[in-house]
């Protein structure tokens, strides 16, 4: 690079500085208020399509725990549902969560009513499972008819988004007849908004700041904390001269081409550990690595991917010798793309990143896998067995 453009970045640099000081200070301020606490977040369930469910399920039910009665059931009636059932209806509902079809699958939410079933799937990250929608929909459309409910069945999709399920899911069901899909951003942020003007839920302190937490960890699935701060800066950006803003994209090339490299050094370390198990094999991924334990036929198969927020590992059985294709469990590790970027600069934290994935990939191994003792002597931070 020659020395005119080198110069032209550290003035953009100098420029931006004060912008950068600015929101990092806002954010300590938010921090100090109490502002970024949130018990889902503390908890680690604010991805967790169960845990989600559950509340969901809590406080749609006229007998929940809020003490309430049917004042959320009646509000997503009219704000969710558009007032799909009638208010007689919704004084007798009966909410169920992971009500069990025929083909022992489990429909996240249904609301039952004298006259219909509205079977709710949930998908918050997850994929569609095979026939999905179209099974859980023929299943109550089924027992509606055996039971002489007047309404035909409605199965709604709520997602983050609100985008359609996958054909397969889908089948043969007709969207705005026997499916309709709802969002978490938009359906269900305005929902539990209307419900904290509530009177009563005003006055009930405990729902109230559950639900001001809900709609926080609604509006972080959209637009987190540090992307907010991002969109200030890429504002402030924005209103910079034309020659300004190419050095800006300059240098976000050059850091998002360095954190790349960190996030597979990362792998690339990750998995020189992991050889050591002379009974693991390491499959690597463009994106991600596999870690295939089996002994006997059966076994484990960890996945490990750098996610954008977190690094995730999955964990999947292997029986007779083949991959199940439905994890067991799943655990998300502190770190994620943006602490890649920080390694650009502080090398030794990737060296603590790879430390701590191991230990956790580790613990899922048996106590007596055998180890290469030649492998094992060039790990410079393995304190293996």
């Amino acid at each position: 690079m020659d020395e005119k453009k080198k110069q032209e970045i550290k003035a953009f640099l100098e420029l931006v500085a004060p912008k950068v000081v600015e929101q990092n200070d806002a954010r300590k301020q938010q921090m100090a208020d109490g502002k970024g606490f949130n018990v889902f977040f503390s908890t680690g369930i604010q991805n967790k399509e169960v845990c989600i469910c559950r509340l969901l399920q809590d406080l749609l039910s006229p007998e929940g725990t809020h003490g309430l009665g049917v004042l959320f059931l009646a509000s997503f009636n009219k704000t969710v549902l558009r007032g799909l059932m009638h208010p007689s209806e919704v004084n007798t509902a009966k909410v169920y969560r992971e009500d069990r079809t025929d083909e022992n699958r489990r429909i996240d939410l249904t609301i039952e009513t004298d006259k219909r079933y509205i079977p709710i799937e949930v998908k918050i990250f997850a994929s569609d499972q095979h026939r999905q929608c179209v099974d859980y929909y023929e299943e109550k459309e089924r027992k509606r008819k055996n039971y002489g409910k007047s309404e035909p069945t409605v199965l709604y999709y709520l997602t983050t988004d609100g985008h359609f399920p996958t054909a397969n899911s889908m089948g043969s069901l007709l969207d705005g007849t026997n499916l309709k899909t709802i969002s978490f951003y938009k359906d269900i942020i305005t929902w539990v908004k209307d419900c904290l003007n509530e009177p009563m839920v005003k006055k009930s302190l405990y729902v109230k700041y559950t639900l001001l937490q809900f709609a926080d960890v609604i509006e972080r699935w959209r637009f987190p904390l540090e992307n907010r701060d991002a969109k200030g800066i890429f504002d402030f950006i924005k209103g910079l001269s034309s020659q300004e803003q190419k050095c800006a994209f300059m240098v976000w090339k050059s850091i998002n081409t360095a954190r790349l490299g960190r996030e597979q050094d990362f792998l690339n370390l990750v998995d020189k550990h992991i050889k050591k198990y002379i009974n693991v094999s390491v499959e690597d991924k463009e994106h991600y690595s596999g870690y295939r334990y089996s002994d006997n036929g059966s076994g484990i198969y960890i996945e490990l991917t750098p996610n954008a927020k977190k690094t995730k590992l999955t964990f999947k059985r292997i029986v007779n010798e083949k991959i199940e294709n439905t994890p067991f469990d799943e655990e998300e590790l502190d770190f994620g793309k943006e602490h890649f970027s920080e390694t650009i600069f502080i090398p030794a934290k990737l060296d603590d990143y790879v430390q701590i994935c191991v230990k956790k990939i580790e613990e899922r191994l048996p106590k007596d896998a055998p180890v290469s003792v030649e492998i094992v002597k060039n790990l410079p931070f393995c304190k293996g067995k």
